[in-house]
């Protein structure tokens, strides 16, 4: 099946089946207007929230202005700032005053480091690929991040889908009870009706237990990512049920897959970001290979003194150049351990297109497979449903027993949890299949 095949009629279409079959079917009252709760709770919003409080986001711009530093170092026309050097001779009198027209002599000189060939050039591209690589990697920073809020937001809304459903059902059981207890003191009903009723009612109050305790759980886990202060009881005491038309507003578009996958080398975050990384062990290597050994330095000395007593005043200028001695076996170190960061960037490089094409693959075929199982939950919910209804109307007229009402209930009760669980599921899908194209929560 293609991707074609997701269309809008029937998403909508599908979307309708499931209000219809779980908000009005199942829980009539309940199918009241939805609460603007989960309105500040879209993945966009969380997003920004989980973003500003990570520490790459808060580190981001003094990281790249230290870059931007290093990129003026690199660009300076000598290899380190200059050096002074001053001293001076001369006789000392008796005293140990210096002799007045004695025998001395004063030196003023400047070291100035050099470029060695190709440092200078190796050094501006190195530092012009680290500061690509830090903006590059933000990206895929952010990426890794809306991983983990995806499957948190999605496993929050599924928990209050299910808490709204424990609630609804503890309802109907209560209901039921009441009619049983009721029917049970005239005499239609046997003491073993009423304690099945009764058990049935204990069964679903022990699941709305359950439902509540997974819900604070994961408003809990949520709230550890996005630092986002939550209210547990405005998702406990609602009065509203999640339902399809909820989710829809929640819910990511399904992307628009690319003509070829090689077009994710531009597009892709993660892919950008070991490009990047390719790219500075290759300047590295490239710079360590240049490095060969210390800075020369250009030396400019004056002198001015007198040699001997009695001789006028001299002076003199002396250049000279200091080349240091290099050593092969610390070059070698140097570039063979740079060069080792460059093959196992270049090899992370495609193990990772490999992968993320493979979870690319996966992440296709897990939106069809979803959206078919939900086609399927949710046909199932609205017979299921449908059947619930006639055999209320059959118990209360007496055409049916205690036991066939409680099966049935329980039925509906099932697809309607797996028509829920099978719609988040869906949508889920779609966050994955987006978050394997590499794009961020919109």
């Amino acid at each position: 099946m293609g991707m074609n095949t997701f269309s809008i009629g029937t998403r909508l279409c599908c979307r309708f089946l499931f209000v219809v079959s779980v908000t009005l079917l199942v829980y009539p009252a309940y199918g009241l207007e939805p609460t603007r709760t989960s309105d500040t709770y879209t993945l966009k919003n969380l997003f920004e929230d989980t973003w500003s409080r990570q520490p790459e986001a808060k580190a981001y711009a003094t990281r790249l202005e230290s870059l931007q530093a290093r990129q003026k170092v690199s660009q300076s026309l000598v290899a380190r700032p200059p050096t002074l050097e001053l001293g001076g001779k001369g006789e000392k009198t008796q005293s140990g005053g210096l002799a007045a027209g004695g025998a001395g002599e004063f030196i003023a000189g400047l070291s100035v480091p050099i470029w060695l060939w190709g440092e200078r050039s190796g050094s501006i591209a190195f530092a012009d690929a680290e500061t690509a690589r830090l903006v590059k990697q933000q990206a895929s920073v952010q990426l890794k991040v809306s991983a983990q809020l995806r499957g948190l937001f999605w496993e929050f809304e599924l928990a209050k889908l299910e808490y709204n459903l424990a609630v609804s059902r503890l309802n109907n059981a209560k209901s039921l009870f009441k009619d049983v207890q009721a029917r049970h003191k005239v005499g239609d009903l046997s003491r073993a009706d009423l304690y099945q009723s009764e058990s049935a009612l204990a069964n679903a109050e022990g699941s709305k237990a359950e439902a509540k305790a997974n819900l604070i759980l994961v408003v809990q886990n949520l709230k550890v990512l996005t630092g986002k202060p939550t209210d547990i009881d405005s998702f406990l005491n609602s009065q509203s049920v999640e339902n399809s038309g909820t989710l829809s507003r929640l819910s990511e578009r399904l992307p628009k897959l690319p003509s070829s996958f090689a077009d994710l080398d531009t597009t892709h975050p993660v892919i950008q970001d070991l490009i990047a990384q390719v790219d500075v062990a290759r300047t590295a290597t490239e710079l360590a290979r240049a490095q060969t050994r210390q800075n020369p330095e250009l030396q400019i000395y004056g002198t001015s003194g007198r040699p001997e007593v009695g001789v006028p005043i001299q002076q003199t200028v002396m250049l000279g150049i200091k080349i240091p001695f290099g050593s092969d076996a610390r070059t070698q170190a140097q570039t063979l351990s740079n060069k080792a960061n460059q093959i196992e960037a270049e090899e992370r490089l495609i193990y990772e297109k490999n992968r993320l094409l493979s979870e690319l693959d996966g992440a296709k075929a897990r939106v069809e497979t979803a959206g078919m199982r939900r086609d399927a939950a949710i046909r199932r919910a609205k017979l299921a449903n449908e059947t619930r209804r006639f055999f209320e109307k059959s118990f209360k007229f007496g055409e049916t027993d205690l036991p066939t009402r409680l099966r049935i209930e329980q039925e509906a009760t099932d697809a309607s949890k797996q028509a829920a669980q099978a719609e988040v599921a869906y949508l889920a899908a779609i966050s994955s299949l987006r978050q394997a194209l590499g794009l961020i929560p919109e």
